[in-house]
């Protein structure tokens, strides 16, 4: 579900940008943490399918999704924080 580093994690951080206003950006290797202009901490991490990331979040761990804004980008609120799932094309 999860991709690797690279060009997919170059993507990641341009769709980052894209989707949300972030008032600071952490490279943390197969991750980015941010904080949004709002003062939300998230953590973001690129899979391949956001359908593959709904059945494992919400079905198989019973994480609820937060507001869905976007198909490419699922948020998951998991142990006191906000995770965002985001899709990277192939």
């Amino acid at each position: 579900m999860t991709r690797g580093a690279g060009g997919s994690h170059f993507a990641l951080r341009e769709k980052l940008k894209g989707f949300e206003s972030i008032k600071a950006i952490q490279d943390k290797g197969l991750v980015y943490e941010y904080t949004t202009t709002l003062n939300v901490k998230k953590t973001a991490f690129a899979v391949s399918s956001i359908d593959e990331a709904k059945r494992f979040y919400n079905g198989t761990l019973g994480r609820p999704e937060v507001t869905f804004r976007s198909p490419y980008f699922l948020e998951i609120p998991l142990f006191g924080k906000r995770f965002v799932a985001v899709l990277i094309d192939g």
